[in-house]
């Protein structure tokens, strides 16, 4: 951030005109998003411009993602500034207790961080929201069929949001890596089974049901009993420590890039798995173009990073895009 700035310097800064800066410092005094600091030094004779900076205590955001037997709390300023971050097991509360912990988790947190008021709460789960109820989440079977966000906000008094973990993960990635990018892109999850998330313009794309598809579903041709998503975990097992396995994860991941591209023909696809590398993407990349052509097969990238830390990212973005106004290029500029 810049800040302090004076008005001119906003508008240079910003290319708006000074009309609109004006307007728009006085719309964010009014609702005590920035505030006065001091008038500007100078040499000049003349009178000096008054500056201003952000309310760095203005209001906070709560929020909780949870990923495999874990769950992470997050507190952020409005800016998405972290104030505080801590993991918890969540292993001994899978059977019960879960919501109950993860209230006192907010509880302490609201106490100790207590000089800005909150906004919201935003909550991440394994599993499909629809108004506020949660299903199809195995990871913590205590949140099926429980309208979590109903819970909570009667709880805290406070705006209560749920999504889709995967769809967070794949707005923070590429949020962070390509937020101009327009055409569809579609991004791979595969170190815990299969798991998909799907950009299109850059919007996440919800489904019927606030996931993008159950890819790893499909039966795989050779063993109608068998769907991709169980072959490749359990070949993602053995390739560890086998060669063959391997082989054998890498093409039956890529016979799933091939339904992938036959179906939602993206321009990019993303895959995250700790056992892929840069040569296994150029083998995948050449069966896509031989079975689909070289004009139709996507490009392809492999994404390295925590899908916990990324899926935290695209959740505090989803937090801030809830509450942009007119004077946002302003804001950021302070």
């Amino acid at each position: 951030m810049k800040g302090p700035l004076s008005r001119p310097d906003m508008a240079r800064e910003t290319g708006l005109s000074l009309v609109t800066v004006n307007r728009s410092v006085e719309a964010l005094l009014s609702e005590d998003k920035i505030k006065k600091a001091g008038l500007e030094d100078s040499n000049n004779s003349g009178r000096r411009p008054m500056l201003f900076q952000i309310n760095d205590k203005l209001y906070n955001y709560l929020f909780a993602y949870i990923y495999l037997d874990r769950c992470r709390i997050q507190l952020s300023d409005h800016r998405g500034g972290t104030v505080m971050q801590d993991d918890f097991a969540i292993g001994e509360y899978v059977n019960g207790g879960f919501v109950d912990i993860l209230i006192d988790r907010f509880e302490q947190v609201i106490e100790k961080y207590n000089e800005a008021p909150y906004r919201g709460i935003f909550i991440g789960v394994p599993g499909v929201v629809h108004e506020g109820v949660i299903e199809s989440i195995p990871l913590v079977p205590e949140l099926e069929g429980l309208n979590l966000r109903e819970r909570l906000s009667k709880h805290f008094n406070l705006d209560v949001h749920l999504e889709n973990d995967v769809n967070l993960a794949t707005f923070g990635y590429y949020h962070e890596h390509d937020p101009g990018a327009w055409g569809t892109r579609t991004f791979l999850f595969l170190n815990h089974g299969v798991r998909m998330g799907t950009r299109i313009r850059g919007r996440i794309y919800g489904g019927s049901s606030s996931f993008s598809g159950e890819i790893g579903a499909i039966l795989f041709p050779c063993d109608t009993n068998t769907s991709y998503e169980e072959r490749i975990y359990r070949l993602s097992q053995k390739a560890k420590t086998d060669a063959k396995a391997r082989d054998a994860m890498v093409n039956s991941i890529t016979e799933l890039l091939i339904i992938i591209q036959s179906t939602v023909n993206p321009v990019e696809i993303v895959l995250h798995h700790d056992l892929l590398d840069s040569t296994d993407l150029i083998t995948m990349r050449e069966a896509l173009a031989e079975r689909v052509g070289e004009r139709h097969a996507p490009r392809l990238k492999l994404f390295t990073g925590a899908f916990q830390d990324i899926g935290m990212k695209g959740m505090v973005q989803v937090a801030l895009s809830l509450h942009q106004d007119e004077s946002l290029a302003i804001t950021r500029m302070l």
